[in-house]
């Protein structure tokens, strides 16, 4: 758990730098066909929406509510999910259009700053779309685990505690101890003094000072 936690960080960390290139290399990339050409792509315009959103809320999310690791329906496991699914969605569009509309810009023939600047575009937004794929995978799996071992309450909770099971990092002696009690020892039972059998001989039974008489 801990290394996922540490992947997730990872994967945060080149999604931003992805993002930020694929925002910057969108609008430098629109404003080269709009001045060479006098027009744009939506894909591409996209592409420049997604990498600007990205850039500015994955890093709010992940390091002012996830990595805090308190309980708020902001920074929940939830709100993240569908955070990185919007944005897995957006970048898949962009990216996908950008090959569909555009295919000369992989061609050996294209060498011009426009074809070079299109791919550039288009490899980092592949780029930012295979981290999002890792994380989402991630928090779905992680996720359906900790629903698996405490139930809905996993998904309300920030993803950092306890790494997407729901119980707090510093709680862990006191739930180990939970239902693994050691059991008290049974208590002893207490002395008795057995009744003389019927029949037995009654000079055994009596006490010495009466015998001795």
């Amino acid at each position: 758990m801990n290394l996922w936690l540490l992947v997730r960080t990872t994967l945060y960390a080149v999604l931003a730098v992805s993002s930020f290139l694929t925002w910057v290399l969108a609008a430098a990339f629109i404003g080269k066909t709009e001045s060479e050409f006098d027009t744009y792509y939506g894909s591409t315009a996209c592409l420049l929406a997604s990498g600007l959103l990205a850039f500015f809320t994955l890093p709010v999310l992940h390091f002012m509510f996830h990595r805090r690791g308190k309980a708020s329906m902001v920074g929940s496991l939830a709100v993240e999910l569908a955070v990185v699914f919007v944005l897995w969605a957006l970048f898949l569009g962009g990216a996908a259009g950008m090959a569909d509309r555009l295919p000369g810009l992989s061609s050996t023939y294209c060498d011009s700053s426009v074809c070079s600047l299109g791919r550039s575009v288009e490899a980092f937004a592949w780029i930012s779309w295979v981290m999002l794929t890792f994380l989402l995978v991630g928090l779905i799996t992680f996720g359906a685990l900790g629903h698996k071992r405490r139930g809905s309450g996993v998904w309300k909770e920030p993803f950092s505690v306890d790494a997407g099971t729901g119980h707090a990092a510093g709680t862990g002696a006191t739930e180990k101890g939970v239902g693994h009690t050691a059991a008290a020892p049974p208590a002893a039972a207490p002395p008795t003094t057995a009744a003389p059998a019927p029949g037995a001989n009654y000079n055994e039974t009596r006490p010495a000072e009466v015998t001795a008489v």
